[in-house]
């Protein structure tokens, strides 16, 4: 059978031959390319998922290699990475014996080094209690509020000095003898009911200056305070945040908690 002819709107003689043919080989050409760009993403899914395999083992045997006891390393993910740039892998790592102290753990791939803020957690850990404490008396009947406490090196203090294999000092040791090389922050994730009155925002701001005193109290080199609240079922928040210059600030202390749109924390 010959080329179908049918007659357009027009009244012109069309052949439908030659264009299925077109249509059939454009169709193909795009059932490749889709083929195509289907196996080199499963190819990079493979070869991706094998590397970050790769540096989640090599992770855990730094670790326990430095700390002498297993570990294991969570959710592990890159980071700045880039044309020519392999950039870093991070995850949450924690010990296998004690899957609730959790920590930031890593690989540089640029320079082949490994980081880790394993001892820092350990402080933390060590010394949550007595924050907590504190709080509590604080804040009285409602008890101690959500908190993130952070005590780690400065970057210029080298871990080799204090940090012997499995041999980690405690956290009484870093605020004596590390206390001018110290970063010790306490942040507040508290919620209120609804906007807070100014006799509330005072009260607040009473509360940030008591624990900016406990912080400095320790007597260290770079000491922090964030204080942040969210208004349950409103888009705004309330928050200070000083640096550390303004932390003895007592003018800016005291008027420092503001109303923010959006959540603050």
């Amino acid at each position: 059978m010959g080329p179908v002819l049918r007659k357009s709107a027009g009244g012109r003689i069309r052949n439908t031959d030659g264009y299925a043919k077109k249509n059939t080989h454009k169709s193909k050409i795009i059932t490749i390319t889709i083929v195509g760009v289907a196996l080199i993403c499963v190819a990079l899914f493979f070869i991706i998922g094998g590397i970050m395999g790769n540096d989640k083992v090599d992770i855990e045997q730094y670790l326990e290699q430095k700390y002498g006891t297993e570990f294991t390393v969570e959710d592990l993910r890159s980071s700045a990475v880039g044309l020519g740039m392999p950039g870093q892998r991070v995850g949450v790592a924690h010990p296998v014996s004690d899957p609730s102290l959790r920590f930031e753990a890593g690989k540089d791939r640029n320079a082949n080094s490994f980081f880790d803020n394993y001892v820092g957690a350990v402080w933390a850990k060590q010394e949550r209690p007595l924050v907590a404490e504190y709080l509590s008396s604080i804040y009285g009947a409602l008890g101690s509020p959500d908190f993130v406490l952070t005590v780690q090196q400065d970057r210029n203090t080298p871990e080799s000095e204090i940090v012997k294999g499995a041999n980690i000092p405690d956290v009484e040791f870093a605020k004596t003898s590390l206390k001018n090389n110290l970063y010790y922050s306490i942040e507040i994730n508290a919620t209120a009911d609804q906007k807070l009155t100014a006799e509330e925002i005072d009260d607040h701001n009473n509360k940030l200056k008591q624990i900016i005193d406990f912080v400095l109290s320790k007597g260290v080199s770079s000491p922090g305070v964030r204080y942040a609240i969210n208004v349950e079922g409103q888009d705004v928040g309330y928050l200070c945040s000083p640096s550390k210059d303004e932390l003895n600030n007592s003018t800016i202390i005291s008027n420092c908690l503001i109303e923010k749109r959006g959540k603050v924390w």
